[in-house]
């Protein structure tokens, strides 16, 4: 027998033979590149250990903006290779807890690549089969993203960037996405629109995990900070909870502890792109630096350094890469800035920030973009009040507003459901930018009201700055703070003391501050970082033992140290100053300011706001503007009533609050009393005005110029405000609490009860019934009830008797909110009664009203 001697068929074929003719890129990954084909070689060294795969929007809409990260490995499997990502939400380390939990939670198949070829012991696969796929998750948005349907199209996928280093990998992919159906697109085509595809650019950094000195601080629910939240198992039975919680914060520490004041052995470097603007840069660079301040307070010199990229200094710097922090300016048309940053998942280590700032949001300061001021653009990020809007049913106050075209109601909802997929994918939102749109068109009329015909730089400086402060308080993993505006009084705001820091916080929504003529102006902006800002930083990054940590979080009841993050700052939340753009430790001082200032701008919107030869529907923008403004205005002051303010604080920490301070009944009847007399009184406009809200006749692509319908639908516009602020007035948590708040205060102490409430809205709401003067003839053109009020006085009847006293809607109505309101229809049907014993004074219209509103009490009660 002759032996065989061939030799046995490998289990790979070369990958020296596959790659000889590709381009060689050495580094963390060896790469190997000839034209579209991109190879990677893995050695096996490099199986289950992990790295950080980073991902940026490096093109397209929301361009710059980070994307996702996560922390995956090499896995092999047979004759392929797998992406893993370990599950690192649970560990159990050194127990016998430890292969449960591995077992429980194990690590998910991220990709999955067949093996190619080898070279040793590495292994060579095609990288297209990763990242010219949905690696990203975008598919989920791009309806949001691309208004429209659209679908990925990976035989479309280009590279665009391709750079190997020591300690990272960076890889840039155009992808197609081919349109199924367009949004807003009334004549759409199957022929044509089907070939379009829409070009959206990922770009992906694979990178080590550097070796880190760094130390785990342990978050608290009295400052607020982005962080990490670990399930232990290993922790004691008898523990309350078996998690970890971290905060997220970059790895300072001095080169020289002894000293008072250490540069940090790693500073924090952050790179302005060279698109920022010219004219920006100077405040760009200041609002990033200003948190120095805060790390000097803590003994670090220069923790942040700023550099400027030109074409020649810093130039070949990709903002994508995983190893550099830029501030990015961008052109979205989206009116919107953002702070994100990546962490290690296991510590809350930050290891990368970038900053994007759309360039879109500073053209509302020249009046040159529309924006959407109706109460839409109130609630479209309050969602619980949302739900709770959509929950009424036939009685939603936004269904008054049938005059909004279908296209921008799909934009609102397209625009909320990209948040929502974001927050699902532990995305941090910030809606920063947006409101501020709308208070920069504000200034711009303030402005010219006074006679300038542009915003100044200077004004547009501050602004840029305060947006810049916020974000970058973002990427120092500090969260939100909505209640940090409480601080102040709006007299000290606005004194000749002038306070650069007009706010506890910069991580607050701030407004832009504008005092009425003949009243002294502070700061439009909070120039500087607030009293909370130094003491979050003091918190996360002072150089001090866990011991210490506590006494600082224990300052929490400090002046200025005020603290509340998203979770309770809905219009359906208790506490009145836990809210977005507001301003003041005194809402009705506030918004009594903000309706003197837009009454004198109402009376200034013809002779200043438009100018010669120009359209007159930038009017009709300025008046919605300064509706939702007064509207807003009216919810801050609203939410004081039935309002408990909420404190985070300790036990035993000095000055202890309790977690829920009832608002002073006194407060509550004067915010009561203040709606009567405003949202809820008879508007009064000048003809002249109204007879100058031109519709907007521009119907083309990127502009939603286009006014539905031509006349101005001005009792829809009033009405559906007055029912918003009506509704958080009356909503189901409003009512427990004030069911519950006698049993809160202290005996012998005022309370302000739903009776004092609903009482209190039929007195203001219905006043004419005790204004009758018998000496007088009402007329149709001076009627006893004006129209504003009797669409009000019906939608009031609408909710007493629907809302209150309906079984088939499926809210839940303390019992004794039902019987108050059945009480007050009762005493209405009587008042009506003995009114309309006088019809013969009567104004037709009255009558009318009057008599319905006899006869839908009537068909209740007799029911």
């Amino acid at each position: 027998m002759v032996a065989d001697n061939k030799k046995p068929k490998p289990e790979f074929p070369s990958a020296d033979e596959i790659t000889k003719k590709m381009t060689p890129m050495e580094g963390f990954f060896s790469l190997y590149k000839k034209n579209e084909e991109l190879y990677a070689l893995i050695p096996s060294s490099k199986f289950n250990k992990p790295f950080l795969l980073a991902m940026t929007i490096s093109s397209g809409v929301y361009g710059g903006m980070q994307w996702d990260h996560m922390m995956v490995y090499w896995q092999k499997q047979g004759k392929k290779l797998l992406l893993m990502r370990p599950d690192l939400r649970y560990r159990a380390k050194k127990t016998t807890m430890e292969e449960v939990v591995q077992r429980t939670f194990p690590a998910t198949i991220i990709r999955a690549v067949p093996i190619l070829a080898k070279s040793g012991s590495k292994y060579l696969i095609d990288l297209a089969g990763i990242f010219k796929s949905d690696i990203a998750g975008l598919s989920v948005v791009a309806p949001f993203l691309l208004e429209g349907q659209f679908q990925l199209n990976p035989t479309l996928g280009t590279w665009n960037k391709v750079k190997v280093f020591p300690s990272n990998v960076e890889l840039g992919v155009k992808l197609a996405f081919t349109g199924v159906k367009f949004s807003g697109d009334e004549n759409f085509s199957d022929t044509m629109d089907l070939r379009r595809s829409y070009p959206l650019s990922v770009h992906f950094s694979l990178a080590a995990i550097p070796p880190s000195s760094y130390k785990p601080r342990v978050a608290d629910t009295r400052i607020g900070y982005f962080g990490v939240a670990i399930k232990d198992f290993a922790k004691k039975y008898s523990a309350r909870n078996k998690f970890h919680r971290y905060i997220n914060r970059w790895n300072l520490q001095k080169i020289d502890p002894s000293l008072e004041l250490s540069p940090p052995q790693q500073p924090i470097i952050f790179y302005i792109e060279k698109t920022v603007p010219y004219r920006y840069r100077k405040y760009v660079k200041e609002g990033i630096a200003e948190w120095n301040k805060a790390f000097e307070k803590i003994g670090f010199v220069d923790a942040i350094i700023v550099r400027q990229q030109t074409a020649t200094q810093f130039n070949d710097l990709d903002p994508e890469d995983a190893r550099y922090n830029f501030f990015r300016w961008t052109t979205n048309e989206l009116g919107f800035a953002a702070g994100p940053s990546r962490v290690n998942p296991m510590t809350g280590e930050i290891l990368d920030a970038d900053i994007i700032f759309d360039d879109s949001m500073l053209r509302y300061a020249a009046g040159s973009h529309v924006s959407m001021n109706n109460a839409f653009a109130l609630l479209k990020h309050d969602a619980k009040f949302a739900k709770r809007l959509e929950a009424m049913g036939k009685l939603n106050p936004l269904k008054r507003l049938h005059f909004i075209s279908p296209q921008q109601h799909e934009k609102i909802q397209r625009k909320r459901n990209l948040l929502s997929v974001m927050r699902k994918r532990n995305i941090p939102v910030c809606t920063h930018g947006e409101h501020k749109c709308q208070q920069l068109r504000l200034a711009y009329g303030i402005m010219r009201a006074k006679g300038k015909k542009d915003v100044p730089l200077e004004f547009i400086g501050q602004f840029v700055k305060e947006v810049t402060m916020h974000e970058v308080g973002h990427t120092l993993g500090l969260y939100h703070n909505f209640k940090a505006s409480s601080w102040l009084s709006i007299d000290k705001i606005n004194s000749e003391e002038k306070p650069a820091a007009t706010s506890g916080s910069v991580m607050d929504y701030n407004p832009i501050n504008f005092a009425p003529k003949g009243k002294p102006q502070g700061n439009y902006l909070t120039t500087t970082i607030g009293p909370y800002d130094y003491w979050a930083i003091q918190y996360g990054y002072a150089q001090v033992k866990d011991a210490e940590l506590q006494k600082i979080a224990q300052r929490c009841a400090e002046d200025g140290l005020a603290y509340a993050n998203d979770l309770y700052a809905s219009a359906i939340d208790p506490d009145p100053f836990i809210f977005r753009w507001d301003l003041s430790s005194d809402h009705i001082a506030f918004a009594k300011q903000n309706r003197e200032l837009l009454r004198q701008l109402s009376d200034d919107i013809l002779k200043r706001y438009v100018a010669e030869g120009e359209e007159f529907h930038p009017v009709r923008q300025a008046f919605d503007m300064l509706l939702a403004e007064n509207a807003y205005n009216s919810i801050v002051v609203a939410r004081s009533i039935g309002g408990q303010s909420l404190y985070w604080d300790h036990k035993g920490d000095p000055k202890a609050r309790n977690p829920f301070v009832v608002i002073p009944a006194e407060k509550q009847r004067q915010s009561l009393k203040f709606l009567n007399e405003t949202i809820f009184a008879s508007p009064n406009f000048s003809p002249e005005v109204l007879n100058h809200l031109a519709p907007g006749t521009w119907w083309h692509w990127g502009t939603n110029e286009l006014d539905n319908i031509a006349t101005y639908p001005l009792h829809d516009m009033i009405i559906a405000y007055q029912t918003v602020v009506l509704l958080n007035l009356i909503e189901p948590m409003t009512l427990m609490r004030l069911e519950n708040s006698p049993l809160q205060i202290k005996k012998g102490d005022e309370v302000f009860t739903i009776a004092d409430l609903l009482d209190g809205l039929t007195d203001g709401i219905w006043s004419e019934l005790y204004a009758l003067d018998k000496n007088k003839k009402y007329t149709n053109s001076t009627p006893f009830i004006s129209s504003f009020r009797r669409n009000l006085q019906q939608a009031y009847l609408d909710f007493w008797i629907y809302y209150f006293l309906d079984d088939e809607i499926e809210i839940s109505i303390p019992t004794d909110a039902k019987s108050i309101a059945l009480k007050n229809l009762t005493f209405l049907l009587e008042k009506i009664e003995e009114i309309l014993q006088n019809k013969d004074i009567l104004d037709s219209a009255s009558v009318a009203h009057l008599l319905k509103s006899k006869y839908n009490i009537t068909e209740y009660i007799d029911e």
